[in-house]
């Protein structure tokens, strides 16, 4: 009788935890989330939009991929923010994990923390990706369905159409990557055993057979016809040409920031490698081979991620994660090592044996990343909740180039045109000559007169065959003169273009004064990576052309007497070099 008792009421307290564990991450979403506006700091998802075809642009690493919201959910919140909608799938899975990890616990308590710190801890570090929410959605309701149908001796149909349900769910959530989740849990509950053969070739194919179609059918929405072979859009990662797949559709021209995702993703990877590494080698015969698969998988995932990330591009190009990314399509349209990296966490916190235990997952990641990020002020990795990436304008939001490959481009490029019109309409080169200019620099000063002799041969270089982030170039012009523009002609030496590049001016200056004069105020451009000048397509969708050629135009007209040039990258093997300096203008002169 008190066993009975005992039992009821552990019963109980679970299903009390369960509801709890939705209650909280639902109220979580509904009031705290629409707070943070998160949704506008890592992707913009284009819900307006009546085409089935929607797509996606990231905010940080810049991919651009076909997506779409399940419509089993739109059903019901027609109206709903993207924040809600992703604050359901993120209620999805806490509950699903709540759910996967009770049976490991003794409380409802244990099990209970574990959902809410390892869902706040994928927020918070990944923000609101909508490949990765969406991807590990459904992620804990695979495995316990899955297991629940292949060691089931009673109700099989019942499970069967359970595990169909939820592989349609995943496969609606997550799209043409359904087939990771999919996977995953096929190899976490793959069991050997002759008694659950039949069964497991059936849940084999339940779920991956959905996946499989969705991979052959991605519809894709409007590609800008950017110039193949003459455009750019993200900085170049040191590789010629770019990552082609096999099978399945493409782009055809680089998308993803690979730097942004190399400097960002480097240290979570080797962070996970070397806790998996320990949970690893601390197995033994008394671990389930659940936990061990686990433990092996979370190893392979960080091992494969941290290899993306840190070795030479030109093998990482042909390292695992690119090759998936060439053979399965649809993957080529997202970087895959965020996603291993997320089911990493998720992987070993579920292996864990107590709460504590999960929690170092996330403290020792917070902590390590805090401190690389304070003694390296060039890393690019932050927390979404604790940075907001730079915001453009509201009104830029409605522009349809917005979520488009060329976001990045507009978000970053601050001062720089980006209406077509005011680009083609700027023309006429003139002469510093023509305003009877002083020109010096921060050294070589003697060759400066080579920067308006019109002779692309002659140049004025920096030198040491070097780019320090310290040179500098200054005109100062006879009278305040309205222009539009700047064109910094490198002439033969097309490799010497500078790395960076900040442009400042004054209204007026009796002779041209310290560097340190120009404020901030004063700075008209501030590019502190020069992939090219900003061009545009047909349709008015902005793209960067050659690297060499430096014809800047400021976003609306300047009055300008001293102008200042400064080469703020670093460069090891190249010089800044300028054959012929001329002020773009639409004033006659």
């Amino acid at each position: 009788m008190a066993k009975n008792y005992k039992g009821t009421m552990t019963g109980i307290s679970k299903s009390m935890g369960f509801l709890l564990v939705i209650l909280f991450t639902i109220s979580t979403s509904i009031i705290i989330l629409p707070l943070l506006n998160l949704n506008t700091d890592s992707f913009l998802l284009n819900l307006a939009s009546k085409n089935p075809i929607s797509a996606v642009v990231n905010f940080s690493h810049n991919a651009f991929f076909p997506w779409s919201v399940d419509s089993f959910w739109l059903k019901y919140f027609q109206s709903a923010s993207v924040t809600f909608l992703i604050g359901i799938y993120l209620t999805i899975f806490c509950a699903g994990t709540y759910l996967l990890t009770q049976k490991t616990f003794q409380t409802w308590s244990e099990p209970f923390f574990l959902a809410i710190l390892l869902t706040a801890f994928i927020v918070s570090v990944f923000g609101f990706d909508v490949t990765i929410i969406s991807l590990i959605a459904y992620l804990p309701w695979l495995i316990l369905a899955y297991s629940a149908f292949i060691y089931s001796e009673r109700n099989s149909f019942l499970y069967a159409l359970i595990l169909t349900f939820i592989s349609i769910r995943n496969v609606e959530t997550s799209l043409y990557l359904s087939i990771i989740p999919a996977s995953i849990s096929i190899f976490l509950c793959w069991d050997r055993s002759l008694f659950t053969q039949k069964k497991q070739i059936l849940a084999l194919l339940i779920l991956l057979t959905p996946a499989i179609v969705k991979n052959l059918s991605i519809n894709l929405p409007y590609f800008p016809d950017y110039p193949w072979g003459k455009a750019s859009l993200v900085s170049f990662d040191g590789v010629a040409g770019i990552l082609r797949p096999l099978f399945g559709p493409e782009w055809g021209i680089e998308v993803i920031d690979r730097n942004f995702i190399r400097n960002t993703f480097w240290i979570p990877s080797l962070l996970l490698c070397i806790l998996s590494f320990y949970r690893f080698s601390n197995l033994s015969e008394k671990n389930s081979p659940f936990i061990k698969k686990t433990i092996y998988l979370a190893l392979i995932l960080s091992g494969l991620s941290f290899l993306d990330t840190r070795l030479p591009e030109s093998l990482a190009q042909i390292a695992p994660i690119a090759t998936l990314s060439k053979l399965i399509p649809g993957f080529i349209f997202v970087p895959l090592t965020p996603i291993f990296l997320s089911i990493s966490v998720f992987l070993l916190s579920i292996s864990s044996s107590s709460v504590l235990t999960a929690a170092k997952v996330p403290l020792l990641f917070i902590i390590t990343v805090l401190i690389f990020h304070a003694s390296d002020k060039h890393t690019s990795y932050t927390f979404p909740l604790l940075y907001k990436i730079q915001k453009i304008e509201i009104s830029t939001l409605n522009d349809k180039r917005t979520i488009s490959p060329s976001y990045k481009i507009i978000s970053d490029t601050k001062g720089l045109a980006l209406n077509s019109e005011r680009f083609r309409s700027v023309k006429k080169r003139v002469s510093p000559k023509r305003f009877s200019a002083l020109l010096v620099a921060s050294e070589n000063s003697n060759s400066l007169k080579f920067t308006i002799d019109r002779d692309l041969k002659t140049h004025w270089n920096t030198s040491n065959q070097r780019q320090t982030g310290n040179e500098w170039l200054g005109l100062k012009l006879e009278s305040p003169q309205i222009i539009d523009g700047i064109n910094l002609n490198p002439g033969t030496e097309t490799a010497n273009f500078p790395r960076g590049l900040r442009i400042s001016t004054l209204t007026e200056c009796k002779e041209f004064p310290a560097k340190e004069s120009f404020k901030e105020n004063s700075e008209k451009i501030n590019i502190p990576e020069w992939i090219g000048p900003v061009l545009f397509t047909k349709l008015d969708y902005p793209f960067f052309g050659k690297q060499s050629d430096l014809k800047i135009i400021f976003a609306q007209q300047i009055l300008a007497q001293c102008i200042l040039i400064e080469q703020t990258g670093i460069d090891h093997f190249h010089d800044w070099s300028i054959a012929e300096i001329s002020l773009i203008t639409t004033m006659n002169k």
